[in-house]
């Protein structure tokens, strides 16, 4: 913002949302006064969905041994590994890394990610 005040020219903000957020953060910008920002601000009101997919066993596998965990006393432990096979088998036998189906049409799309919605205000500027 310093360097935008400058030189007379600020960038705008973009805010990349999702269908699950748009309106609460539009809603709050507008309650706060958009923070007294005093550049353009632009809101990307997520139109890119995808569909969820079943986890490999070797994702799975990494991201557990990723996390940081303590060894549980041993009955708690047994209930975890009881929990990460079963998980583990049910991606085996529902197909690796195939679209996921299992639930409701609302519960099987998610947000692709916010670099899919910068294109969006672009496309909209450019009518």
């Amino acid at each position: 913002m310093k360097t935008g005040s400058m030189f007379g020219c600020l960038p705008p903000h973009l805010f990349t949302t999702s269908h699950l957020t748009h309106s609460a953060i539009t809603d709050l910008l507008e309650r706060e006064a958009r923070y007294g920002f005093p550049g353009e601000l632009l809101l990307s009101p997520g139109r890119s969905i995808g569909l969820r997919f079943i986890p490999t066993v070797v994702d799975l596998q990494f991201a557990w041994e990723q996390l940081k965990q303590q060894q549980l006393e041993p009955r708690k432990q047994k209930v975890r590994d009881s929990a990460r096979k079963a998980l583990l088998d049910w991606a085996t036998s529902e197909g690796e890394s195939s679209d996921y189906r299992g639930n409701l049409p609302a519960q099987c799309v998610h947000p692709v990610g916010h670099w899919y919605e910068i294109p969006n205000p672009v496309r909209e500027a450019l009518g």
